[in-house]
């Protein structure tokens, strides 16, 4: 029976693993630092993205869910003005309503194109851009409960959108201190 002795094996792979790691001068070794740039997103942009992870995240999925959603995510350190806020959000849904293409989609499905368009804009730009392309195929059917507006005339008129947001909670309909 043969015995090993475990500390040679370790001191063993010890001076192996350092003769792989040496280096000679002549060897030369190209080093390359990867950094990682963080996407700058508009406040838009940022909006949209955390109304659509809160809105995921709700057991009840309707269309004043989505309203409550996005106006819970106007905070005044990502969107001071409201009513700025919603004009961006009417042009993003009027830049969707410019494709012939995704007007007779609509029409095609049965639905409302302006309704689907304000619905689209919360599920962001990368299937905005899926959906003017290749149809309503990337929604999976989601299209169908897009039958009711999310702008309305009172987020335009003043900024009591935002101070709304931040009494109540979309999640538990409760007042937030």
């Amino acid at each position: 029976m043969h015995k090993t002795n475990f500390k040679s094996v370790a001191a063993q792979t010890q001076n192996e693993a350092t003769a792989v790691g040496s280096k000679s001068p002549n060897d030369t070794v190209k080093t390359t630092n990867s950094v990682v740039k963080k996407r700058n997103m508009s406040p838009f942009n940022t909006v949209i993205s955390k109304a659509n992870k809160l809105f995921l995240k709700q057991v009840l999925k309707n269309t004043q869910i989505k309203q409550e959603c996005i106006v819970y995510c106007i905070t005044p350190n990502l969107y001071a003005d409201a009513p700025r806020f919603w004009e961006e959000y009417r042009i993003a849904v009027e830049a969707i309503l410019d494709s012939k293409r995704f007007e007779r989609n609509c029409i095609d499905a049965k639905l409302n194109p302006q309704y689907v368009a304000e619905h689209l804009v919360l599920e962001g730009r990368a299937m905005i851009r899926r959906v003017l392309t290749g149809g309503f195929a990337p929604l999976k059917g989601r299209e169908r409960h897009f039958t009711a507006p999310i702008l309305k005339a009172e987020y335009f008129a003043s900024d009591v959108v935002s101070a709304d947001a931040e009494k109540k909670s979309p999640a538990t309909g409760n007042q937030v201190a």
